[in-house]
């Protein structure tokens, strides 16, 4: 066994069992995931940090941070936490469509952020900092934006060593529009997944800051478990996100997809099987709204930027990105850093020229269908 599958086995039996309750047992086997010195020939090692990584699952102090390997064009390490076996509906009777209803959605996030109790992981956070989300669709720039805020005061992330499975975050989702906040259980699993990250943070009196496009359906917990928060929707041309998504076969059913569902007894769903570019454009008009509304709810703590201006070196768009995050560096600096390609997948192109002109059409049409019209 490689040392990167055994590290997988070391963190996975770590997690499980602290979710059993067996604390002594996932110390030991996050300890010995830490003991392998991971680090996939870069120089940097992986560090999950057992003592605090206890505390995703438990109340508690621990010192110092946690370190996932950075993002590179081909590797991301990180674990999907089971939710026990969970699958598709083999039918969609009596389940609701996911409906896109901008005043909706923005009612529903108000009563997101009011209704979740975070419990102890409230108890956990020592001392509340200006902390940061990202949110996007992802093809957008992020990688970027995560490289530029290693040189800041931000303690950033864009990889982490857990995520929530998939279905989670389309229930999720689907809770945000329909507003049914009965059951909290996703909403406690994501926080498992990040608490470390920010505990770690507040270690070292430095704020966070998440750039993972998964995690945007989470921005109300975030907002609800740190007051002083803020957020960025860092957003890209629609076309261009779809353009990125399906040439270079970077979709995925790990991104939030439009799927039937009900909550009755539990959330349960099932895939509306559209064409692979109409999936596209409904995520991409979905997080679109989704992060507008979340906007209007967060007033000053909410910021929309335009990936596109900022690799453009528009200097009004740059310095609205400095003063939102308060950057010691320098508007040179900034615009600079934008001249240098991150994450472009350059390699990935898969399409001919036919199937893509095929694919824009019929984006454009499904995407301007759905109400969007800025592309």
């Amino acid at each position: 066994m490689d040392i990167y599958q055994n590290w997988i086995q070391q963190a996975a039996k770590g997690w499980l069992h602290a979710k059993l309750g067996d604390y002594e047992a996932a110390h030991g086997y996050y300890q010995q995931a830490d003991d392998l010195d991971m680090c996939l020939g870069t120089g940097e090692v992986v560090r999950m940090n057992p003592d605090l990584a206890m505390l995703r699952h438990r109340r508690g102090k621990a010192e110092g941070i946690v370190r996932p390997l950075p993002p590179d064009e081909n590797v991301v390490v990180t674990l999907a936490v089971r939710d026990g076996d969970r699958t598709e509906s083999p039918d969609a009777l009596d389940m609701l469509r996911p409906e896109i209803d901008p005043d909706q959605i923005r009612m529903n996030i108000t009563k997101c952020i009011n209704a979740y109790d975070p419990g102890f992981h409230a108890e956990n956070i020592q001392a509340q900092l200006p902390h940061i989300q990202v949110l996007a669709t992802g093809r957008c720039g992020t990688v970027s934006l995560y490289h530029l805020m290693e040189r800041t005061r931000y303690l950033a992330f864009h990889t982490f060593f857990h995520h929530v499975n998939y279905y989670e975050r389309y229930e999720q989702a689907c809770r945000l529009m329909s507003g049914n906040f009965n059951d909290q259980t996703v909403a406690d699993e994501w926080v498992s997944t990040r608490a470390a990250e920010w505990l770690g943070a507040i270690n070292i009196g430095r704020p966070m800051m998440g750039l993972n496009h998964l995690d945007t359906v989470f921005a109300p917990i975030f907002a609800k478990l740190h007051p002083q928060s803020r957020f960025i929707y860092l957003r890209r041309n629609p076309l261009k996100v779809f353009e990125s998504f399906y040439d270079k076969e970077q979709w995925s059913h790990d991104q939030v997809n439009p799927v039937y569902y009900t909550f009755d007894p539990t959330f349960r769903w099932r895939y509306m099987r559209y064409d692979l570019p109409v999936l596209i454009a409904w995520y991409i008009r979905f997080t679109d709204v989704m992060a507008r509304a979340f906007g209007e709810v967060m007033g000053n703590r909410f910021i929309e930027l335009s990936s596109d201006r900022l690799f453009a070196k528009d200097g009004l768009e740059t310095l609205r990105l400095i003063n939102f995050c308060e950057l010691s560096l320098t508007k040179g600096q900034v615009r600079d850093h934008f001249t240098i390609p991150y994450n472009q997948k350059a390699h990935k192109h898969q399409k001919t020229p036919e199937q893509m002109e095929r694919g824009r059409a019929a984006f454009l049409h499904a995407y301007h269908t759905m109400g969007g019209d800025d592309v």
